[in-house]
């Protein structure tokens, strides 16, 4: 049984209503919209948005595959992605989220995550710290036998993932796997660049996640990498994508002047221009 029920349920628990996995196109292009709100009172009540649905998913996937037992998350804002790979994890695994707790609902999300972990029946523990300032400390105190995976979703920055990425490449097991969200989203290439360059192997997106997750895998087993190449795009899938939205940008620019004619003939050459 999928995970999501248990998932949402803790939450609802709690009083909070979740939106997640909402189709932007379905809201006027909200960006936002596929990521998950936690809602009290018909009021979004944090500044951090949690992993989309379909993400979750993925990790589920991506845990059943690769039963990963010793995890870190970077930034954990309210616990959705804590717990969902909390759950997603093997009976057992130990999960460790750190979070500079920033504003208000960050600090107070940590209580939250470990409280409802306990009630989950879930290792998690939610620490307040900065990365990579905190993590040669928090390795040592709860990980003293490295790392199977780590989730970055901290401060969306191209110099901060990297340094996320060598704080905790040094205590990285084989098989072992650093996973970054919002890659495409907040324009992260660059940053992964850097990654891959350091690392010897460049990370690889995963276009089919919401905010175009990219990973950074070592020596995963099959089944594994099976899961990946289900979120990746091939080169030739890609150009079919691609040539799709030139047609579609290309028919709305026809529309556009053919009306531009209807209207004021003769102008669609002076706008084309």
């Amino acid at each position: 049984m999928t995970l999501l029920p248990r998932l949402l349920a803790a939450y609802r628990a709690r009083g909070y209503e979740i939106a997640s996995g909402l189709n932007p196109a379905h809201w006027d292009g909200f960006d936002l919209a596929p990521f998950t709100w936690l809602v009290k009172d018909g009021q979004s009540v944090t500044n951090g948005l949690g992993i989309a649905l379909g993400e979750v998913i993925f990790l589920e996937h991506l845990l059943a595959a690769w039963p990963a037992r010793r995890i870190l998350v970077i930034g954990n804002s309210f616990g959705w992605s804590a717990l969902a790979l909390g759950l997603a994890a093997p009976h057992g695994a130990r999960l460790v989220a750190l979070d500079a707790g920033l504003d208000p609902f960050s600090e107070e999300g940590l209580s939250l995550t470990e409280d409802m972990a306990h009630e989950l029946g879930l290792h998690v523990r939610a620490v307040k710290g900065f990365s990579p300032q905190a993590v040669p400390a928090l390795m040592a105190e709860h990980f003293p036998d490295g790392l199977d995976l780590v989730f970055v979703d901290g401060l969306h920055t191209v110099e901060q993932v990297e340094k996320d990425w060598r704080a905790v490449a040094p205590f990285l097991a084989r098989p072992g796997a650093v996973l970054f969200h919002d890659v495409r989203n907040c324009g992260l290439e660059p940053g992964m660049a850097a990654v891959g360059a350091a690392a010897g192997q460049m990370p690889r997106l995963l276009e089919a996640t919401a905010s175009g997750m990219a990973i950074l895998a070592h020596d995963l087993p099959p089944e594994a990498e099976a899961v990946l190449d289900a979120y990746s795009l091939s080169e030739g899938a890609r150009a079919a994508v691609e040539a799709g939205l030139r047609w579609r940008r290309n028919r709305r620019w026809e529309r556009l002047k053919r009306s531009i004619r209807k209207r004021w003939p003769g102008r669609d050459q002076k706008a084309a221009g």
